[in-house]
């Protein structure tokens, strides 16, 4: 799934494009959930379901499962 992403540092480079969460409670930050994310290109190539990243956070937020009340 990787495909041309663009840094402000090195210009177009070949790389994966990741959604993420992260939670945090004052100091305390903890990594979440991680979906990877693919062009319409790409998963149409691989045949498999095309997802915007709206919609892959919006399924990160409905997986998500509360560490404590």
């Amino acid at each position: 799934m990787a495909c041309y992403n663009h840094s402000s540092t090195m210009g177009n480079i070949l790389s994966h494009d990741y959604v993420t969460s992260v939670y945090r409670n004052d100091q305390i930050k903890i990594s979440g959930n991680i979906k990877l994310y693919g062009s319409k290109k790409k998963c149409d190539q691989k045949n498999i379901p095309f997802k915007t990243k709206i919609q892959l956070s919006c399924e990160i937020i409905d997986e998500h499962e509360p560490l404590v009340k």
